[in-house]
């Protein structure tokens, strides 16, 4: 089954799809919404390593948000991630996301 995964700029609303059927990298500029075509109960953990997000899904998929939490200068937006199941948007949001060091910390997930 191929993955889903749209990732739209928050600054300039472009979206870009992209259509894997294994591990995925996404590489993210500026703060953006990362929209993944998945239940958000698929994922098994969610873990930050230095600025990137890397979701583990529970089917063994990886999805690596390169630059998830970088802050663009002069604003305090930064990037989102929502899940879209065909029936409702899930967004989710981190509690636990001080700044990262280059050991990887588990991440506990708020919806």
């Amino acid at each position: 089954m191929s993955l889903i995964i749209d990732v739209i700029s928050r600054k300039t609303s472009v979206k870009q799809t992209l259509i894997n059927p294994g591990d995925v990298t996404v590489v993210i500029y500026e703060p953006s919404v990362v929209q993944v075509h998945a239940q958000a109960s698929a994922v098994a953990r969610y873990v930050r390593e230095g600025n990137d997000l890397l979701i583990y899904m529970q089917d063994g998929t990886v999805i690596r948000c390169n630059g998830y939490f970088l802050q663009a200068a002069n604003t305090a937006e930064q990037s989102e991630l929502v899940f879209a199941d065909g029936q409702q948007l899930t967004h989710v949001t981190f509690a636990d996301t001080a700044a990262g060091g280059l050991a990887p910390v588990e991440l506990t997930a708020q919806t």
